[in-house]
This record gives structure tokens, C-alpha cells and sequence, in this order.
């Protein structure tokens, strides 16, 4: 719970000498958690391929290709293969271990997978190029994920134990730490605390962080956070004092609002602070840039800078799910109808709110509303509604490749026959440029369009002009 000086600033603490960390590592989640938080899961193959290469040179930790969001967007909304994308982009990154996160026994999904599905998924992972896995479990029941660790250590997959951070009285600092020692028994190479709906205070992190540095038995923690709360980068240095060894972060035009702090506040603030990290500034500033240009390019949105909005602690709706329910937002009204995700949440048991968990109860919000019964409040059997089967067995006839049929376990058979059908009209012509240096994705892209016959180079009163005649 938040304490009543919360707005008081707090002595800072001494840690004990085993828990000082004086190296960060940077996960770069820019492909997957940042642009499905600031710009809707939109990015194609086609913004994303060519940067992959500075991405590899630019000191991090890992770089993130594939989680449930960007899945569920590349199928559903981009027409574009997920398994294709996590091939293509793993094997520009030879330096640094592509990563992906999954939903434990969910694995991309909304229900739970059989085992068969489960295996096979984790298994193509591996093969197209996977060398860092994070499970989670939506209701941080995290014997479930046994499976999942072993299959991926069998898999040869570096594995990364997730906890669903939440706000409620039943998540004290034993909640918390009684997971993390149950990851650390499962074998798991590093602990993540999962704040996906930005409501974890940095009076909280100092509180919780040496219980699960204690309870994982010097296994190294890791912290992802977003930006809601406006005290996600405060949050994130007191993590670092008292244990945290890795932070998740995004490309500074993808960062903020209701995304993830950014790397490259992260390289000057780290420096400032006596902390020592393997990023290249040059690099992550050419990033940077090249982001810049995507989102300028394709219009994408800016982040807003948000206030600390207590709505946002009793909700705790995960950012992404907004643009998915914005038709009730407008019907409804988003105050009241985030109001009444509050309610149903606590009349089903305060469960985390992972995405799976997450839209379940704004889906029944949205049933309540319906029936014109908002305040009158009918919550939701987990239980019940995880006995859900997947979708295996109904798409038979489309499947082929081992992915194809962990695809088909999502989605129905609808969704897959036009999936299929818009996949072989996107344009691949972009997929192979790179831009390693802005010159390099120039010719590149004028490869890629031999009608071109001039072009323009101009900054300030200096004017390049090239053409066929010259």
C-alpha cells in the first residue's frame, strides 16, 4: 500500500554491502513492450529489421522480438508472420541474445495451451533464434511455469522468472518473495519484477526489493516498469540501490507516457549516479535517431507526460489495453468505465493484472455496462474461465510447420484464413535493408526504388543534389 508521506521525500537507505550493484544491464524492450504501449503494437517488419544491427552494437543486456501483444498484433492487425519476424530480426542480432517473453502455460495467449502446444512453442522459439526466454504466470501461480523452465532448459534457452507486481492487501512483501524463492528452486537465471500497469513507488521498491534479492538467493533481479505513476525512473534507481542489477527500457521516441523509461536517460543518469553500464552512447543516440525518423515517417504518436493519477492504482489496467476497448471508453466514459474494471477486479479476487487477466475483467465491465448494470457488480471465476480450451483442433486443416500449428492454438479460424490471405500480399521489399549507418539504409532504400531519378540532401544553407543527368 502507498504510505500517507508518500510525497515526502525518504531518507535513502544503506544497503548492505551484498546488495550495492555498481554494473546495469539494459534490456532494450522497444520492439514489444514500448511500441505496443505508445503506438498500438503498429510497427511492421519494415520499421524495425533495419535498426536491428545498431541494436546489436549499441552494449545491451538483450534485445526483446516477441512477446503475447506483438504476437497477437503481427497476426491480427500487421498480416505479418511473428515467427518470420522473430527469424529475420534474431539473426541480425550476433552479439547480443534475442529475447522473448511469454504468458507461462499461455504462452501468446488468452488461455491456457496443452502441454503439446506449449512444448512445440517454446521449442520454435528456440529454433528461430530465441536465446532468452521470460515466462510469467498471469495469476503468479508459479509452480505452473515448471514446465515452461524445463522445456526451455532443455531447449538450452537462458530463462527469466517473472512476478506480476500488483497492489492489494494481499500482496505484502511474503507475497512477493515467496514466488521469487519458487523461481529460484525452479532454476531460473534471473528474477523480474513485472510492473506492467506503472504502479510500483519507489517507497515500495525500497521496502521490496531486499526481500526478493533475499528470497532468490543472490539470483539476479531484474525490474521493468512503465511510466503512469510519473516516478518510474525514481522507482527504478531505488531498485538499483537495494539489489536490482538489470532494468527494461525503450529508444527515447518510444519511451514515456504510458511506455517504459528511456534508454538514453538511463546512459546519462547511470554515469551521474556511480553506476557503470556497457552502453555505447553513440550508438543508442543513432537509435534514437532512427526512431525518430520511423515516427515522423509514419506519424506515430508522441508520449503525453502523465500525472500521478490514483485511478490508476485501485484499476490497474495494464497501458495497451486502452486503444482495445477505446469504443466503451467513448461509450461508457474512461473514468467510469475503468472505475468499473476496479470493482469487478476486487469482486473477483484482486487478482495482477497480466494482460490475459487484464482483458477478462475489462471484458466483463463491458458486458456489465451492456446489460445496464454498472455498480451492480458481477465479477469473474478465474478459475472457471482458465478451463478455456485452445483452438488447436478447430484450425487442423491449416496447419503445417510446427509454428503454424502453435498459431493456430490462438486464434480462430477466421482470424487465421485472413491472416493467411494478407500475409501474401505484404510487401517485403524493406525487409532486407540495413541501417547500420544512415548512408547504408539510404542506398538501401533507393535499391528499393529504382524509379527515383534525384535526390535532395540538405541541412541548414548546405543543398546536395544528385541526378541521373549529373
Amino acid at each position: 500500500m502507498l504510505s500517507d508521506a508518500a510525497s515526502a521525500p525518504l531518507p535513502r537507505p544503506s544497503p548492505p554491502l551484498a546488495l550495492l550493484v555498481t554494473s546495469v544491464g539494459i534490456v532494450d524492450v522497444t520492439l514489444t513492450a514500448g511500441q505496443v504501449a505508445l503506438w498500438s503494437g503498429t510497427v511492421t517488419n519494415e520499421m524495425l529489421l533495419p535498426v536491428l544491427p545498431r541494436l546489436d552494437r549499441a552494449g545491451l543486456a538483450a534485445v526483446e522480438l516477441i512477446d503475447p501483444d506483438v504476437f497477437e498484433a503481427c497476426v491480427t492487425g500487421l498480416g505479418e508472420d511473428p515467427w518470420e519476424r522473430i527469424r529475420l530480426a534474431a539473426k541480425r542480432l550476433t552479439r547480443t541474445p534475442a529475447a522473448a517473453w511469454i504468458a507461462g502455460r499461455y504462452l501468446f495467449g488468452r488461455s491456457p495451451m496443452s502441454v503439446d502446444v506449449l512444448r512445440r512453442g517454446i521449442r520454435c522459439l528456440a529454433r528461430n533464434g530465441i536465446s532468452r526466454l521470460g515466462c510469467y504466470d498471469p495469476l503468479n501461480d508459479v509452480a505452473q511455469l515448471r514446465g515452461v523452465v524445463q522445456e526451455a532448459k532443455d531447449a538450452r534457452l537462458s530463462v527469466c522468472g517473472g512476478i506480476v507486481f500488483a497492489i492489494g492487501e494481499a500482496y505484502d512483501d511474503e507475497y512477493f518473495a515467496g514466488r521469487a524463492r519458487k523461481l529460484a528452486a525452479l532454476g531460473c537465471d534471473a528474477i523480474c519484477l513485472l510492473d506492467f500497469s506503472g504502479i510500483l513507488h519507489p517507497e515500495r521498491a525500497r521496502d521490496l526489493v531486499p526481500q526478493l534479492h533475499l528470497a532468490g538467493g543472490g539470483i539476479p533481479l531484474e525490474l521493468r516498469t512503465h511510466c503512469r505513476s510519473a516516478r518510474a525512473e525514481i522507482t527504478c534507481f531505488a531498485a538499483l540501490e537495494l539489489g536490482v542489477k538489470t532494468l527494461h527500457a525503450v529508444s527515447e521516441p518510444a519511451s514515456g507516457g504510458d511506455s517504459l523509461p528511456s534508454t538514453d536517460f538511463f546512459i546519462e543518469h547511470l554515469a551521474r549516479e556511480g553506476y557503470h553500464s556497457a552502453l555505447d552512447r553513440h550508438v543508442i543516440d543513432a537509435i534514437r535517431d532512427y526512431f525518430e525518423g520511423v515516427a515522423d515517417y509514419w506519424q506515430l504518436p508522441k508520449a503525453v507526460t502523465r500525472l500521478y493519477d490514483a485511478c490508476v492504482d485501485r484499476h490497474q489496467v495494464p497501458p495497451g489495453l486502452e486503444s482495445r476497448f477505446q469504443v466503451a471508453f467513448s461509450a461508457y466514459g474512461r473514468t467510469e468505465f475503468l472505475e468499473e474494471v476496479a470493482a469487478v477486479r476486487k469482486k473477483s479476487g484482486s487478482p495482477p493484472m497480466a494482460v490475459a487477466t487484464a482483458v477478462m475483467l475489462c471484458e466483463q465491465a463491458e458486458r456489465n455496462f451492456h446489460a445496464g448494470t454498472p455498480g451492480k457488480v458481477t465479477g469473474i471465476d478465474l478459475a472457471a474461465a482458465e478451463a478455456t480450451e485452445s483452438m488447436e483442433d478447430d484450425n487442423a486443416e491449416l496447419v503445417m510447420s510446427d509454428e503454424e500449428r502453435v498459431t493456430a492454438a490462438h486464434f480462430p479460424t477466421a482470424t487465421l484464413r485472413n491472416f493467411r490471405a494478407a500475409r501474401t500480399k505484404v510487401d517485403r521489399s524493406g525487409w532486407e535493408v540495413v541501417a547500420d549507418t544512415p548512408l547504408q539504409q539510404l542506398m538501401g532504400e533507393l535499391n528499393r526504388r529504382p524509379w527515383i531519378t534525384e535526390i535532395c540532401v540538405s541541412k541548414g544553407s548546405f543543398v546536395l543534389k544528385i541526378g541521373t543527368g549529373q
